[in-house]
């Protein structure tokens, strides 16, 4: 969404949140954000959690104007992060028990 002045500057910043919608007809997600891409770290981030759905739209507020979609599960950052250390903490326990297993094997070949 691009918006300028009367002498061509684009305007980036409002002084006041406006509604946007964004037609969607194929979620069925209620975990759903307005985002906005975030040109300072490269990744998109959630704008707006309480979206309000009316027909196929999803409309949420912001107070700038940038390149916008939905996120869909955008409201569970957090769970993501949970599957990510539970997997590395399997990962780790597995090498341990195996390094465990060499350690214990090689003693008892040395006793012999």
């Amino acid at each position: 969404v691009e918006m300028f002045d009367s002498f061509g500057n684009q305007i980036t910043e409002l002084i006041r949140p406006v509604e946007i919608c964004i037609e969607e007809s194929d979620v069925n997600d209620d975990n759903i954000c307005l985002s906005f891409f975030n040109t300072n770290s490269g990744k998109w981030e959630c704008e707006d959690t309480n979206l309000k759905k009316v027909g196929d739209e999803y409309c949420g507020e912001t107070d700038h104007f940038t390149s916008f979609a939905l996120l869909l599960g955008g409201n569970n950052d957090s769970e993501d992060y949970i599957y990510a250390y539970l997997s590395i903490g399997f990962v780790g326990l597995a090498l341990i028990i195996i390094l465990l297993g060499v350690i214990l094997v090689e003693i008892k070949y040395n006793r012999k």
